[in-house]
């Protein structure tokens, strides 16, 4: 996989913690913060070069559970990848990694002291997960497990990180398939569980009691959620076959009300290009609520009022906005001009265009 082709793979908005800020990037332009109005944006790290279909910018960026830095993947040198941080406006930056190959998707623990995140700088082929201290320390391995290349996703109390790995298996026929399962581990490598589920993208419950997952290979494709040890497995709402790629960007909202579903993918045959939310309490039909009809990665704001979307589609200019969770009151922040990003309510004033 390419650097381009990883950086595409998620570009979920991040929320700061006071709701004033998004974080988010554009394959191939890069990082970039933009103020909750839309009056005023900016590139990361500061006065960076935005990246173009030639030369891929910066991605997957994560803020900290008290809103004062942002880690995020730094391209460099021939589409290597390493993990930096910097506060929001880009100041106090420190590169992390320095080992080469693709390290991205950091994800901060709760306490904001440590980061875990993948990368392909194993002698095995293939993605892991790995975890270091927030300056960079006590790098390790925390599984031997292949990983997906999406970022890790720590439990509410810190004790736990989930993820799914990849594993070949082969068919009665001979041939070789992947299965994709969701597992847990202690950020000190210990107690590391495979949960038995064919599935992608868990996401914790904000009690830290339950996941939210896809299944995707099963007779009854759909969003589940389970115990945290992996029992009481509950379909919420099922959707066809054909569409079981498409559900790919998962959040539970902060009140543990509903579940969001988004996308990371500009859609295809048999995809509807929607946002949903679906409600926790209600099982299979008519748990899901449109948001909008467009292509994109979403979540949800700290006091679980509003969502943020980060549209790919191509339908549009506007490349992110907030809704309500019903999808009504949009308010667009971001939208691409000729290859630019621009804020929505600056006047076209884009900071990134004085930089470059």
């Amino acid at each position: 996989m390419s650097t381009l082709e990883l950086a595409d793979s998620q570009s979920v908005p991040a929320w700061t913690p006071d709701s004033a800020h998004l974080v988010s990037s554009r394959a191939p332009l890069g990082v970039f913060v933009v103020e909750a109005d839309g009056s005023a944006m900016w590139t990361l790290p500061a006065n960076a070069t935005l990246g173009s279909v030639f030369s891929v910018g910066n991605f997957s960026p994560a803020v900290s559970s008290d809103g004062s830095r942002v880690a995020y993947a730094l391209v460099v040198g021939s589409g290597n990848s390493e993990i930096v941080t910097s506060k929001l406006d880009g100041s106090s930056f420190r590169r992390l990694t320095h080992r080469g190959g693709r390290d991205a998707y950091p994800a901060w623990s709760p306490d904001g002291s440590q980061i875990a995140f993948i990368t392909d700088r194993s002698e095995k082929p293939g993605y892991y997960v790995y975890m270091m201290n927030r300056d960079g320390s006590n790098v390790r391995r925390l599984a031997s497990v292949s990983a997906t290349k999406h970022a890790p996703v720590w439990s509410p109390d810190g004790s736990y990180v989930a993820f799914v790995g990849i594993e070949s298996v082969r068919t009665e026929q001979g041939n070789y398939r992947r299965r994709y399962t969701v597992h847990t581990v202690r950020p000190d490598g210990s107690d590391l569980v495979e949960l038995g589920v064919t599935a992608s993208r868990p996401a914790w419950s904000s009690d830290g009691t339950s996941l939210a997952f896809i299944r995707s290979e099963e007779e009854r494709p759909g969003l589940y959620t389970m115990d945290a040890d992996g029992s009481d497995q509950r379909l919420l709402w099922s959707f066809e076959p054909d569409d079981r790629l498409f559900y790919d960007n998962i959040s539970w909202s902060p009140d543990g009300s509903a579940i969001l579903i988004g996308t990371d993918d500009s859609g295809g045959p048999n995809r509807e290009p929607h946002v949903f939310v679906v409600t926790v309490n209600e099982s299979e039909s008519g748990a899901a609520a449109v948001v909008t009809e467009v292509s994109g990665a979403a979540s949800w704001s700290p006091g679980g009022l509003r969502l943020a979307v980060h549209d790919l589609s191509h339908d549009s200019d506007i490349v992110l906005y907030t809704a309500s969770r019903s999808g009504s009151g949009v308010f667009p922040l971001v939208r691409e001009n000729d290859n630019r990003l621009v804020a929505e309510n600056s006047g076209w004033r884009n900071l990134s265009d004085e930089t470059e």
